[in-house]
């Protein structure tokens, strides 16, 4: 009997990852199989208990925050937006505490979440500097996209489990943002976006080369077809 820690269930199959989280799954004695869960499942409420309380306290700090600097804003200087930068700088340690740093996610869905708060703030910062070159869409954003997809496929030849499936959705979303972006600011035509745009596009070609029936496997399983 094997047990998984992340769905809490009992995997009763000679396979070494869970069926719903692709997570390594833990071997345990049948003798074990009523008590292990539950002893699992009373220490996992202490800490439960306890992040809540942590996060809930953030959360009241967080609006607190963001509320006062809106206000503030307003009322002293309303031309320069300075409280989105505030706001998006929150987002970005939401995202890094609950989502990074004490959530079971995935490795992948970490990394894109990562993408998208530190996206957050740099727009925000390019609205306060009033450029109208559009260094984010241009230059930050398609060396950050090159970053992120370059860690998802070390990952993917990293990891042994599927959960890198993940990893072909957002290098999809990540290709769909970089070619509106591109045909946007067509008329400005940087190297650095269509070198983005070609990394991405050669990376999903390369899942697709190399792993086409497992994604495709692995779409039927999620979406029940």
């Amino acid at each position: 009997m094997k047990y998984c820690k992340n769905c809490k269930i009992n995997v009763d199959a000679d396979r070494n990852y869970c069926p719903l989280c692709f997570r390594e799954l833990k071997t345990i004695n049948e003798e074990s199989v009523g008590e292990y869960p539950f002893m699992e499942r009373r220490k996992n409420e202490h800490v439960t208990q306890s992040t809540h309380l942590l996060l809930k306290i953030f959360l009241f700090l967080s609006v607190s925050i963001v509320s006062v600097c809106t206000l503030v804003n307003m009322l002293i200087n309303p031309e320069t937006l300075w409280c989105l930068l505030v706001s998006f700088s929150l987002i970005y340690v939401w995202i890094l505490v609950a989502h990074t740093i004490l959530s079971r996610r995935g490795v992948f869905e970490k990394i894109f979440m990562q993408l998208v708060g530190v996206m957050l703030i740099l727009w925000a910062c390019e609205i306060l500097s009033l450029n109208k070159e559009h260094w984010l869409a241009n230059y930050v954003f398609p060396s950050i996209s090159i970053a992120t997809v370059a860690t998802m496929l070390m990952c993917t030849f990293i990891r042994r489990d599927k959960s890198w499936i993940l990893a072909f959705v957002f290098i999809i979303l990540v290709l769909t943002v970089a070619s509106v972006l591109f045909f946007v600011y067509l008329d400005e035509f940087y190297i650095l976006s269509i070198i983005n745009l070609a990394f991405c596009a050669l990376s999903l070609l390369g899942y697709f080369t190399f792993s086409f029936k497992v994604i495709k496997a692995e779409f039927l399983k999620k979406f029940h077809l």
